[in-house]
């Protein structure tokens, strides 16, 4: 009997327990990546690196006997292992999909000191020579001998762990530097009376929401005329920033970082970039954002966030992926008549260069007519432009406004 009182299996666990246990060890994300004899790139998502000698330096991967993608890297001679940056989820997602036929379009790289490529933006790239390759089980061992390697970047690495992907959090009293996220505390702080001062007026919660690089996280809250309001509990709340999520902080941006966040979506079409583009002008035009519900899968895992209840790591990854497939969701022109099912309004909050710096959110989830909705969104709006006054911010108003107050577009 095993400590817990659970017999051992005779043979080995079954395939499902095998997967279950090992997937709750978390593995990085690694792109191995080589050329072709006509020097064309190649490239394979592999999460199963590990180091195996200090003198002399070896490293190894064990790629699946099944995969398509190492059956044409088998002959290489030389590879670079490309450590995956948290924020190169969607590029890790291209290279893993068999739907994408040019897996390194608009990929940015430059040659290793073997030629084989280094990825831009990757957290650290290891160059090899591979010295054996051996069969073990359903996977190859490739043993490398490593020939250079650098940390390229300092911040978080991709990680996997239960069927998703997601980043190391470090464990500490002090909360991970983000760029730009204290000031976007500090505008929570100096906005609460306003937010609580919306929030009883209207009777419904007030949120505002930042986002943190590759995530929308809720920085503060406060209750409507609910007497057994909890919302609170919603502060810290983080969700994807992935297209179409966050919209409202993209309408204002530049063309280069709309670019960049519609390339998060895992392999964009060009209708779908094309109607999310339009979805931003419309925000724009309008200045605040509608969302109703968004699709049954979402709005279950959304559900049981918001009500306290944490989802599993399949749900999450569920959550995501379903993410990918949503066309925009916003709402901004409606007649008084129509019938509106509001999950939030959301309005921006400038600051002083005209950039979306947090969004301002009543969190409404009732069935309202276009005429109940329009006072609620102008209620809004006001608060959202007092709190931009209030940190000394503009509101653009014009698309020439918008590119001289953007500056050099960063």
């Amino acid at each position: 009997m095993t400590a817990t009182g659970e017999s051992l299996q005779a043979h080995g666990p079954d395939a499902t327990t095998f997967r279950n246990v090992m997937g709750r060890y978390p593995t990085g994300v690694t792109l191995v990546a080589g050329l072709d004899e006509q020097g064309e790139p190649l490239g394979m998502v592999v999460g199963t690196l590990t180091s195996v000698s200090l003198d002399p330096p070896l490293v190894a991967f064990l790629p699946s006997k099944t995969s398509s993608s190492w059956a044409k890297m088998r002959h290489l001679r030389r590879v670079c292992i490309n450590v995956l940056a948290a924020d190169q989820e969607a590029l890790c997602r291209t290279f893993a999909s068999k739907a994408v036929e040019d897996k390194w379009a608009g990929v940015a790289w430059h040659p290793a000191p073997s030629g084989a490529p280094v990825i831009e933006g990757s957290v650290a790239w290891i160059d090899c020579e591979i010295e054996e390759v051996l069969e073990r089980g359903d996977h190859y061992i490739v043993l490398t001998r490593v020939e250079g390697m650098a940390a390229a970047r300092s911040v978080s690495p991709l990680t996997f762990v239960r069927g998703g992907y997601g980043r190391f959090s470090i464990d500490s009293l002090v909360a991970e530097e983000q760029p730009g996220l204290m000031d976007q505390l500090r505008i929570a702080q100096l906005a609460r009376g306003l937010m609580e001062h919306l929030a009883q007026e209207t009777g419904y919660e007030s949120t505002i929401q930042a986002s943190v690089g590759d995530e929308l996280v809720i920085l503060a809250a406060a209750g409507g005329d609910d007497p057994d309001w909890a919302g609170e509990n919603h502060v810290g709340i983080r969700l994807p920033f992935i297209p179409p999520f966050g919209g409202i902080f993209m309408a204002w941006s530049s063309t280069e970082a709309v670019h960049e966040w519609i390339e998060r979506r895992w392999a964009p079409s060009t209708d779908q970039r094309d109607q999310q583009v339009a979805a931003l002008q419309d925000i724009r035009d309008a200045g605040y954002v509608v969302v109703t519900p968004i699709d049954p899968q979402v709005d279950a895992v959304l559900d049981k966030v918001f009500d306290g209840d944490a989802p599993e790591p399949e749900e999450i990854q569920q959550l995501r992926d379903r993410i990918q497939a949503l066309d925009p969701y916003y709402v901004t022109q409606f007649s008084d008549d129509e019938e509106l099912t509001v999950r939030y309004l959301g309005a921006p909050v400038f600051d002083r260069r005209g950039r979306v710096v947090v969004v301002l959110r009543l969190i409404v989830g009732e069935v309202l007519s276009g005429a109940q909705t329009r006072p609620l969104v102008r209620r809004l709006v006001e608060s959202a432009d007092a709190i931009t006054a209030l940190i000394g911010g503009v509101r653009p108003e014009t698309d020439q406004d918008v590119a001289e107050l953007k500056g050099d577009g960063q």
